[in-house]
């Protein structure tokens, strides 16, 4: 069996005390007949299957601010499905998010969140909202409403973790990272979680950081800023400053997703979900954006990339 003999390193998976292949089939509770789980289980065990991967919507389980619900109904019953996994002799990855994609409504994140709180959208450099589920990862409120969620989702799950008997080997964090922002046009510029125009924001302590004083920074950049405090992004150039500029956000950018991450994962380790973590690459092109986010996840974690065959033998 399968459960709680997992583990993978930088050449492959070790299952059962040999290298193996992890064979993996998407099986979403909430949308298939609880009725037809342990069937539809043992067939894809017969097939040659060996684990189960399943998004936890927040949406579905937080249909309303403050009222977090598992197990009332079939379509939340998590536990139900982890146990009948478990009886079936496969393991589980499981994704809490906070975002799903999946085809569902606002990407998985609950309507309530930006009816309530429009504030929280990531914003293009003009300060506008570029899409109406479009969140701005960092900012704070986000988080706050985000790790209510993550502590619920946790309370159920922790007798289910491979390190008690149970059968969840992995879980994920997020979803597709940077796709909510890229593939709607921009990149997040929001100025409360960028920290623009702040002593202490995220990017005036980028800037710091890499070029350590303000003279050095208006010489590449060939500009007259008073402090970093003061500096702002641009979204193209022409000129070389004008391209370090656009090149340095695009860094520190991508540093904002690391920490996102990261910070996703202090939250599972803090709730007693220790194990292993993984992420998902929304396409081979998109693997580059995300070697500062393999940096700051440490041991035991997994970058995959997603590969649609089934696209046709032309795709990258």
């Amino acid at each position: 069996m399968l459960v709680g003999t997992f583990s993978f390193d930088g050449q492959g998976f070790t299952i059962d005390g040999r290298d193996q292949y992890l064979i993996s089939g998407e099986f979403h509770y909430f949308r298939v007949p609880r009725s037809d789980w342990r069937w539809r289980m043992d067939l894809f065990r017969e097939a040659g299957g060996n684990c189960l991967a399943t998004y936890v919507p927040w949406l579905i389980h937080e249909p309303e601010e403050g009222r977090i619900l598992f197990d009332d109904t079939d379509a939340r019953s998590l536990t139900a499905f982890l146990e009948t996994a478990k009886a079936a002799g496969l393991s589980v990855v499981l994704r809490p998010g906070p975002y799903q994609y999946s085809e569902l409504v606002n990407s998985g994140l609950p309507g309530w969140l930006f009816e309530k709180y429009p504030q929280i959208l990531a914003q293009d450099i003009e300060g506008c909202p570029f899409h109406p589920s479009s969140v701005s990862y960092l900012h704070p409120l986000f988080l706050q409403k985000a790790r209510s969620y993550f502590r619920a989702f946790a309370d159920v799950v922790r007798p289910h973790m491979a390190a008690s008997g149970g059968p969840v080997v992995m879980l994920q964090v997020d979803n597709e990272l940077t796709g909510v922002h890229v593939w709607y046009g921009s990149l997040d510029y929001h100025p409360v979680t960028m920290g623009f125009g702040q002593a202490d924001g995220r990017y005036p302590r980028f800037l710091a950081e890499k070029y350590g004083t303000i003279e050095a920074m208006n010489a590449a950049y060939g500009t007259d800023f008073d402090g970093f405090l003061h500096a702002r992004p641009l979204v193209r150039g022409n000129s070389k400053g004008e391209r370090s500029r656009v090149a340095d956000y695009h860094a520190f950018y991508l540093s904002t997703i690391a920490e996102y991450a990261a910070l996703l994962k202090s939250w599972l380790n803090e709730d007693g979900l220790g194990g292993y973590i993984c992420h998902n690459s929304a396409n081979p092109e998109m693997n580059a954006l995300f070697p500062e986010t393999v940096a700051a996840m440490g041991e035991g974690f997994l970058l995959g990339s997603d590969h649609y065959y089934t696209l046709g033998q032309s795709w990258p």
